[in-house]
């Protein structure tokens, strides 16, 4: 087995970084156009793809994950409410979509 020098140390990390660079900017596109038809009904506002806040101050969080018993729906619901300071009785959780690729 050859020692491994710096400079073929170097030349690997920048080909590896070359490499991550090249697939991230090959990702796709920001579906965001996409996913708001979906969660929203005729003229609704959407703040985000996960968020809606309606003008009666009621906060919709759309939740992408599964809820299996961890607590995932109330925690970050409470958590999203917390740093809007919205009002518990106001905020409504809803499981995101799903969609046909």
């Amino acid at each position: 087995m050859r020692k491994l020098t710096r400079r073929a140390f170097i030349r690997t990390g920048l080909l590896a970084s070359g490499v991550l660079v090249i697939g991230v900017s090959i990702q796709p596109s920001n579906r965001s156009e996409k996913v708001v038809g979906l969660i929203t009904d005729a003229d609704e506002p959407v703040f985000d793809i996960w968020i809606k806040i309606s003008p009666d101050n009621t906060v919709t969080i759309i939740i992408p994950h599964a809820e299996m018993g961890q607590g995932v729906h109330t925690t970050l619901a409470l958590m999203l409410a917390d740093e809007l300071d919205a009002d518990w009785d106001k905020v409504i959780i809803s499981e995101a979509p799903a969609q046909e690729e």
